[in-house]
Order: structure tokens, then sequence, then C-alpha cells
């Protein structure tokens, strides 16, 4: 049985993740034209999160979940360990 392709969130530059695995440049729910990013693509630029002044957010400047932004790359790796039991405690409990 196929799996069912559902958007999980939108990551950088503007490219849809899928439930499944997938991902794909040209969804239009992760595509915002409106938003301010990075030059030459990424994250849209939040200023706040631009921990070392350049003018660009790298991925490992990102919030995250824990500010309420969409997940940043240790947050799925995070995610994924305490669903597989490998990671556990109190991190755990922002994906329960």
């Amino acid at each position: 049985m196929p799996v069912e392709k559902v958007l999980w969130y939108c990551d950088y530059p503007q490219t849809a993740v899928y439930t499944d695995g997938t991902s794909s440049g040209t969804d239009p729910a992760c595509i915002h034209d409106d938003e301010p990013v990075n030059p030459g693509g990424g994250y849209p630029y939040i200023a706040s999160e631009d921990r070392n002044g350049d003018g660009v957010v790298n991925g490992y400047e990102r919030c995250g979940l824990a500010c309420g932004e969409e997940p940043t790359s240790g947050d799925i790796q995070t995610q994924h360990g305490c669903e597989q039991g490998y990671i556990t405690g109190e991190l755990c409990s922002r994906y329960n």
C-alpha cells in the first residue's frame, strides 16, 4: 500500500518536505514571494535569529520549535530519536 504524501514542513529555500520522505521545490504551500529571505535563498530572515550579525540566518542559528517556528534539522533528528527511544527525558516532551 503506498504511503500517503502529506506536507510535513517547509524547509529552505522554499522546499516542501513530505511525510513520505520526498520533497518538492514547487509546492505552493511553501513558496512565499512576500517573505524576506536570506541573500541567495535560504531561511526567512528573522533578525533575532541572526546570532552573528552577518545579515544571513544559517540553519544552526535558527531557534525552531522552541520558539514556535518551523522545525530545524536538529528538531527533526531529536524527534526521530525520541520516537525510536534512544533519546528520552524532558527533551522529548515537546514531541509528545
